[in-house]
């Protein structure tokens, strides 16, 4: 079985069709936890990350494997041919009868058919495009793709009937639903609901608002609020006091949730102290030490942008700080407060070991980085390699002695080969001199 969690690995999958041995199985799922520990990292790992691990795998498999390995990965896209062709078969033996109105021709009905099934595909990509603009709306994103995809394929006449078509089906579905939550409603709040009322509470959990005109979402307290006040209006004194009841449940679930959020968290955020506390001790007098030698280095102006900056980047900071604690409030109340501490070292964190990135589109940044000065900076950092990796070296064995696992679904962040001008930055950010940054980190809690 793979060393990983909530993860099929290779061995899971292959370990009977291959024949594999006990040696190949710990080989095996050793390649592959290294992979998940270095994607989990963020590391470097050169053929393990250009997808070598498959190269890996396959030098330890004998030739005859290989071959079955083969077999199999043809059989399966064989396998998976079939089923697509099957599923347009079956959609279009369905969509000839339910369309048999429109006299569509045989390409009419194809093109229709498989321009149907990539639909899903292209709301997506709309989606994710719309996203990038703030709110968006599905249903109408998805109308917006049937009109650009599907309407091209149809006569005029022929749409106007595919219209009628979807409108009937729309209002049937729609009738279904309400006639559903009629029943869930009566069923969860032991009450009995007009027709009339079923329409209305349809459509408060359908159309529920997610966001507030400031387009940040509203927290689950809020949600079951906004219902409230809604469900106030539409029924009557007996059935509020059966529906309050269930609310009153939901708001405890709520908490108890957060609750247990809270309680999960505390391996994190004791992970997170300790953390802080190493690089407090070990890596930060290194760091300022290397930092000082360099503050002879620059020129007057160049302090004086720097102290600019400088003030700029704590202000921003402090402002951070606030909205996130108003964020964390209405989100999670005062049932959460690991996370909350977790926030304040991950402050303290910023401000030890700034973040240039938080000045990113300041003109300041341009007239300080002189290429002369980034090679200065780079010489300087050379020196702190082999503290930055011993911190790594600190951060991964606490995470794997304090039960840490790899495993899942993880996203690989692009390393990127060369630092930018705001990476140089965050150590220029840095004070001279240890006393003053500890002191900040007083003034920022």
């Amino acid at each position: 079985m793979s060393k990983l969690k909530n993860t099929r690995g290779f061995t899971d999958l292959f370990t009977g069709i291959l024949n594999l041995s006990e040696k190949q199985i710990a080989e095996i799922d050793q390649l592959e936890y290294e992979k998940y520990k270095a994607y989990f990292w963020n590391s470097d790992s050169s053929e393990l990350m250009k997808f070598g691990i498959i190269k890996s795998i396959l030098k330890l498999l004998t030739p005859v494997q290989i071959q079955l390995l083969r077999t199999y990965k043809s059989e399966k896209i064989r396998e998976n041919e079939l089923r697509e062709t099957h599923k347009l078969q079956e959609s279009y033996d369905r969509e000839s009868k339910r369309l048999i109105d429109l006299n569509l021709s045989e390409d009419q009905l194809r093109q229709f058919v498989i321009t149907k099934q990539n639909l899903n595909k292209l709301t997506k990509a709309k989606m994710i495009e719309a996203a990038k603009t703030g709110i968006f709306n599905l249903q109408n994103i998805t109308k917006e793709i049937e009109g650009e995809y599907l309407k091209p394929i149809f006569s005029n006449e022929q749409y106007l009937q595919y219209s009628k078509i979807i409108k009937e089906e729309d209002q049937k579905k729609l009738e279904w639903l309400q006639k559903m939550t009629k029943e869930r409603f009566e069923h969860d709040y032991k009450t009995k609901i007009t027709d009339d009322q079923a329409i209305l509470i349809y459509d408060i959990e359908e159309n529920a608002e997610e966001r507030d005109a400031d387009g940040e979402f509203y927290s689950n307290f809020e949600q079951e609020e906004i219902k409230l006040e809604k469900y106030r209006e539409i029924l009557d004194k007996r059935q509020f006091r059966k529906y309050y009841k269930q609310y009153e449940s939901k708001i405890m679930l709520i908490q108890q949730d957060l609750i247990n959020t809270n309680d999960n968290f505390m391996i994190h955020l004791e992970r997170r102290r300790k953390e802080y506390h190493y690089y407090q001790k070990n890596i930060l007098p290194f760091k300022v030490e290397v930092r000082n030698q360099l503050e002879v280095e620059l020129t007057l102006s160049q302090k004086q942008i720097l102290d600019e900056l400088r003030k700029l980047y704590f202000s921003k900071l402090i402002e951070e700080k606030s909205k996130s604690l108003a964020q964390h409030q209405r989100y999670n109340r005062y049932y959460v407060p690991n996370e909350w501490e977790d926030y304040l070292i991950y402050c303290n964190f910023n401000t030890i070991r700034p973040n240039g990135y938080y000045l990113e589109g300041n003109n300041l940044i341009m007239e300080l980085m002189t290429d002369k000065l980034v090679q200065k900076i780079k010489l300087s950092q050379n020196q702190l390699k082999e503290k930055f990796k011993e911190f790594k070296m600190f951060q991964v064995d606490l995470y794997e002695n304090s039960g840490g696992e790899y495993g899942g679904w993880l996203m690989k962040i692009p390393h990127k080969s060369e630092s930018s001008y705001l990476e140089y930055l965050s150590f220029l950010l840095l004070a001279p001199d240890l006393k003053s940054n500890l002191k900040r980190v007083k003034k920022i809690e």
